[in-house]
């Protein structure tokens, strides 16, 4: 894990609060290393995402029972010829949130994670998410100590303009963080007026 400064995690925390919601189902990349994950669980339903099954073992061991049942789990494969994120659902999610993910995804890499972002999200649904923002000397000196990839913040931005996004906040702090939130364009509808109400059975 990377630190955090103090100031930035309460930034990040109160932010995400903005879209949570039981209208729409919500992706999180590398749950593991999620920052105010558990204010995230009124997202319906919760997808957890990630490079290799046992991480997503551990972060659903975090949850009761009860609530592990209503997770969906992702495993994706970084060295396919496919997308990797073509079997979840297209123009679904209101809420992607990738944190201390995306650091250690080199430049191509994460070109096509914004790419495949845009088309997980439903019009109004948001990208949230930390980078290794290389435009800045102290994340320079991370690349430079194996401690992330080269993303600067320039070629960031114009793959995002180019894109379609609609830029919502742009931070970087003092110390190791920069974190964006982007939208995909057009009005955020849902045609649900409450959230489900269920027996949660165990399975046979």
């Amino acid at each position: 894990r990377i630190t955090v400064d103090a100031v930035t995690s309460v930034l990040i925390q109160n932010r995400l609060k903005l879209y949570t919601s039981w209208r729409h189902p919500a992706l999180i990349l590398r749950p593991a290393h999620a920052l105010s994950l558990e204010d995230l669980v009124a997202c319906d339903p919760m997808y957890f995402a990630d490079t290799n099954s046992q991480l997503l073992e551990l972060t659903e061991s975090w949850f009761t029972p009860e609530y592990q049942r209503r997770l969906r789990r992702y495993v994706i494969d970084e060295f396919s010829d496919r997308p990797r994120l073509a079997d979840l659902p297209q123009g679904q999610f209101g809420l992607i949130y990738a944190y201390h993910f995306f650091e250690y995804r080199p430049w191509p890499v994460l070109e096509q994670y914004l790419t495949e972002c845009l088309n997980l999200l439903r019009p109004g649904g948001v990208l949230a998410f930390t980078y290794n923002n290389c435009d800045l000397w102290r994340r320079v000196g991370m690349v430079e100590h194996c401690s992330g990839c080269y993303t600067p913040g320039r070629m960031v931005r114009a793959k995002i303009q180019e894109l379609g996004y609609e830029t919502i906040f742009d931070y970087d702090d003092d110390t190791n963080t920069s974190w964006m939130e982007l939208r995909r364009p057009g009005n955020y509808v849902s045609i649900r007026g409450g959230q489900t109400l269920a027996t949660i059975l165990q399975r046979p």
